[in-house]
């Protein structure tokens, strides 16, 4: 450093040690062989010496050589040391909203996004006569892929690429040479066989370790003890190069891709990732009539840091379509506006000397409103209680019946806040939710909390009557575009127009089954779609069995608005107080629901006594002797009993619960009136159901699936009044229990079902025709892992013990997970070779889209005079193959994973949150216990561990700050000492209904794992 005569400066700390000590400053040293440097820049001071004169070593004293300064610091920390403090970062929690537009990080602070919902999705559901998989698709990933790690918090994106996975971990190699692995990866956008798998198995041999413990494999990877970027130099130039050819495809496209909203601009609409590449991407970009997967990527990376135009459609990701939701011309301008009328408003506060007054609020629009809200907001708090936790209190007082008399400019202030708080539409990265957090910090209601986040906001507009109190989120999280919600429940269905039924395709060419069918179901059913009849051939021990389906699809057009509906809202939905039809027009159910003279599709199997399949066929038919008697009748005199163990008796619940009763629809034929022919044939059908299950477990399917938690819900203590401008007044709460599900559905039923599915697979197949077959796609290159895996896991299933998530887990990778492919293949799962849906067709599209393609190639086969068993063209159905995969399936897969979600997950989730969250905070039922067992399934980075509590399996959640108050022989325990399988004495420390999450705060350590 060169000298310098000016003025010098010190630390203000060492001066003021100085003057305390009493002792002259340039007494206190660091070595011998220097005085101290006055180069410190914090604090000027005055010094009468030059820089350069400092202190001659004493006679005598030998001057030692210079000490490097990084050593010297190690002599200083030796000699003055201090206990360990961590250091503040500027990170938000995991999913938590971050300051990334102001605030630049380096990519080697990014942690990877993981599916907060993992642990709760790899067990799957089994719906009757389907097993349902809600899971991420990442177990579509393979090695040799590469993904984008979605880091939406930040604007930078990550790539890896996949190098496989090993007991039931993935393990990936990033662009900027970072190893990690990972359970639940959250992806977006993934290149399939980006590199051969000679390249990835260098980099795999260098891998530290592929075991599945999750503390070693955590502290390697906090040891960056990875293959280094010599090793993985292939993959970091070929993502390198990657990353360079979207950039320029970005930079050649730029004025539409940074527009790309204004060039798409229309109504509200699902879009794939191509068709916006096709509006945005000059054509010359094409290769062989496709954009490049990089090209397509520059368009990916566009869209995901546009603050709300565009949305990813779904929660769960999936390599073979990215759907993108496109917000309205009309919807962006009202946020525009939105966003305009705030700005002003902050702008003219911060111009103001003083505090606004009211008189000051009443002189602007956005004023007024904030006024109203205010006004609306402590009527609300008269009658119920707000809390932080995403709900508001149950009612204590009648709500107020003044009404605020909102505006239209109110009005569109309050859809902003839904778009925000409901509908989540902006992205974490978008400037409109800090628009969002000053209209609630404007009311000046929510002083206490300490983000003002969407939870806050959905508090919100339960406080102003927008929504009920006890409404579902997940509801507007997971729409769609082509979904109309009613704010009070259910689904708007879209006007018919005056349309109507077209002629049956079979008029009078229907086969006349006298034979007896038995339509099994409870009597609260409404939309009968299935029936069973058996009849006997002239070979003893073989029997046909008849399975009639409701046919919708011959007077039911593809391009029909009753179709359209039904391919929007994909399935019946039947969660708690939002029950909604496919098909919302009554004149469906009562036209296809089967009764006598009612058409059906009939699915025939020719079976043995030993349950083998020896012949099928399809055949339009009507329906002429209609029996209808519930799943409990058959078991009384049939036996026909579930093939499961019984669901635990845990119960729970809030609210005063009242049983009731209806009448069913339809006449019940009870057990003792049933003929004795009827009883053989039942008992014959539950016989052969039973050999036919008996087979399917030989081939591998899943014997038992556990009950998992439910909640009833009962509305008959609510009242709901609306208000001219549909706003709420609501009184009085939901009475809710919580049971494990119980088994209310056929064994006789559900095995029979399934038969036909594979009877429809089958038959299809034969003819090349194209339909959503259920694969689960690696099950085939897996089969021995497979195998080996029922052999290992099955007994304990066959012997009462449920499976961990980390052996569902490793079931799900063999498996590939649940797809819907047009190429047919094997579902270990299920025992079954082929195997589509096909006997739901008025609660399930997939169904109706089956029978579609089904009923074109029977009138095809009727036309030609023969069979079309061989056949390769598709010309003749509705649904040709390629635009099966490249347009509905796309669509399908989406769709129905959300369908899924919101009534057997997530919407399920939200009313047992609504139970607990009652009973914790506000006493409505004394039975919760105060504390409870926290078994630790997963420990993710350090930040935060997962596991279950002993009540109905609740997942919940440990943070760092929930670890504070956990000492073990005089030792803190911290959450890095937390280990999977830790069991802890636990508290509730929150519950969040908006955000289905709950957190627990540990007391003590109870068990430690594995010991």
């Amino acid at each position: 450093m060169f000298p310098t005569t000016s003025p010098a400066y010190k630390c203000w700390r060492c001066l003021a040690k100085a003057e305390l000590s009493g002792f002259p400053l340039q007494a206190t040293r660091i070595s011998r062989s220097r005085g101290l440097r006055k180069g410190f820049a914090t604090v000027h001071h005055n010094n009468k010496r030059a820089a350069g004169s400092l202190p001659k070593p004493e006679e005598g004293e030998t001057q030692r050589p210079t000490i490097p300064i990084r050593e010297r610091l190690r002599q200083w920390e030796a000699e003055n040391p201090l206990p360990a403090q961590s250091l503040l970062v500027d990170h938000g929690d995991p999913g938590a909203r971050n300051n990334s537009l102001t605030r630049a990080q380096s990519v080697s602070q990014i942690d990877v996004d993981f599916d907060r919902d993992a642990a709760d999705s790899y067990q799957p559901l089994f719906e009757g006569d389907d097993l349902d998989d809600l899971r991420s698709s990442s177990s579509d990933i393979q090695p040799g892929d590469m993904v984008e790690l979605t880091a939406e918090t930040l604007r930078v994106q990550l790539l890896a690429v996949c190098l496989g996975t090993f007991h039931g971990y993935q393990h990936f190699y990033t662009n900027t040479g970072k190893w990690f692995t990972s359970l639940g990866l959250k992806t977006l956008f993934a290149v399939k066989h980006f590199v051969d798998k000679g390249t990835v198995q260098d980099v795999v041999d260098s891998l530290p370790s592929t075991t599945g413990n999750p503390e070693l494999l955590n502290v390697l990877q906090d040891l960056k003890a990875g293959p280094s970027r010599e090793v993985g130099s292939i993959l970091l130039r070929r993502m390198e190069a990657f990353q360079k050819e979207a950039r320029l495809v970005y930079q050649s496209s730029a004025a539409k891709l940074d527009n790309a909203h204004q060039v798409l601009s229309g109504t509200e609409r699902l879009l794939t990732l191509g068709e916006i590449a096709n509006a945005v991407l000059h054509p010359g970009l094409r290769v062989k009539g496709k954009f490049s997967p990089s090209a397509l990527y520059a368009v990916h990376m566009s869209l995901v840091q546009n603050g709300a135009g565009f949305r990813p459609a779904s929660t769960v990701s999936h390599t073979k379509g990215y759907l993108f939701t496109v917000s309205s011309d009309k919807e962006m301008a009202l946020i525009q506006k939105v966003g305009y009328r705030v700005r002003s408003f902050l702008r003219q506060s911060a111009g103001l000397r003083k505090a606004r007054t009211d008189d000051d609020l009443e002189k602007s629009a956005f004023g007024q409103f904030i006024l109203k809200a205010r006004k609306a907001v402590d009527d609300s708090r008269i009658s119920r209680e707000w809390s932080p936790h995403g709900m508001l209190g149950p009612c204590r007082a009648p709500a107020s019946p003044i009404l605020p008399g909102w505006t239209s400019d109110d009005l569109e202030i309050i859809y902003f806040l839904h778009i925000w708080a409901a509908a989540h539409k902006f992205s974490a990265v978008s400037p409109f939710n800090s628009t969002a957090a000053s209209i609630l910090r404007a009311l000046d209601r929510y002083t206490d909390v300490e983000y003002l986040d969407e939870s806050v906001g959905w508090t919100f507009l339960q406080e102003i009557g927008w929504i009920k109190p006890w409404e579902i989120q997940s509801r507007y999280r997971l729409r769609l575009p082509g979904l109309e919600l009613e704010r009070g429940g259910g689904v708007i269905p879209p006007a018919a127009r005056g349309e109507q039924l077209q002629a049956d395709l079979f008029e009078g060419r229907r086969k006349d089954f006298n034979l007896k069918c038995f339509c099994i179901d409870a009597e609260s059913a409404t939309d009968i779609d299935d029936g069973v009849s058996l009849e006997r051939t002239d070979k003893p021990g073989e029997y046909w069995i008849h399975v009639h389906v409701a046919d919708p699809a011959s007077r039911l057009r593809p391009e029909s608005t009753w179709a359209q509906q039904a391919a929007a809202q994909t399935q019946t939905t039947y969660l708690w107080g939002h029950f909604s039809r496919m098909f919302g027009d009554d004149s469906i159910k009562e036209n296809f629901s089967l009764a006598n003279d009612k058409p059906c599709l009939t699915f025939s199997a020719k079976v043995n006594e030993d349950g083998e399949l020896l012949d099928y066929e399809i055949a339009a038919a009507i329906l002429r002797n209609v029996t209808y008697l519930t799943p409990a009748t058959v078991a009384e005199r049939c036996g026909d009993e579930p093939w499961s163990p019984p669901p635990p008796k845990e119960f729970f619940s809030v609210g005063e619960w009242a049983e009731t009763t209806s009448e069913p629809c339809r006449p019940m034929v009870k057990a003792d009136c049933l003929s004795e022919e009827d009883v053989c044939d039942l008992s014959t059908l539950s016989s052969l159901a039973s050999k036919l299950h008996s087979r399917r477990l030989k081939k591998g399917a899943v014997p038992y699936y556990f009950s998992r938690p439910e909640a009833e819900v009962s509305f008959d203590n609510v009242e709901v009044i609306k208000t001219p401008d549909s706003f709420m007044r609501c009184n009085g709460d939901p009475s809710i229990r919580i049971l494990y599900g119980r088994q209310t559905g056929s064994m006789l039923v559900s095995s029979i079902m399934q038969l036909a599915g594979e009877v429809a697979g089958r038959w299809c197949i034969e003819r090349g025709v194209p339909v959503p077959f259920r694969v689960q796609p690696r099950a085939a290159e897996n089969a021995k892992a497979l195998q080996e895996f029922a052999e290992r896991c099955y007994p304990k299933l066959r012997n009462g013990e449920p499976l961990t998530s980390e052996e569902w887990r490793s079931f799900m990778f063999l498996s590939g997970g649940t797809d819907i492919s047009t190429q047919p293949g094997p579902n270990f799962a299920m025992g079954i070779d082929y195997y589509t849906k096909a006997t739901s067709p008025l609660r399930r599209y997939s169904d109706l889209l089956v029978h579609w393609q089904i009923e074109a190639t029977l009138l095809e086969e009727e036309q030609r005079g023969q069979t079309l068993e061989g056949n390769k063209d598709d010309s003749f159905l509705p649904f040709p193959r390629a635009v099966l995969e490249e347009e509905v399936l796309p669509l399908l897969r989406v769709r129905e994973r959300h369908a899924k979600l919101l009534d057997q997950s997530q919407g399920n989730r939200e009313w047992i949150l609504q139970a607990l969250l009652r009973a914790w905070k506000f006493g409505e039922n004394a039975d919760l216990p105060k504390t409870f067992r926290y078994k630790v399934s997963m420990v993710i980075s350090k930040k935060l561990a997962k596991g279950t509590i002993n009540w109905f399996d609740m997942d919940a959640t440990l943070e760092p700050r929930g670890m504070a108050e956990v000492e073990e022989d005089g030792k803190h325990i911290a959450l890095a000492d937390v280990k999977v399988g830790d069991v802890y004495e636990v508290e509730l420390d929150d519950v969040n209904v908006h955000s289905r999450q709950v957190t627990v705060r540990a007391l003590r350590r109870l068990e430690e794992g594995g010991k």
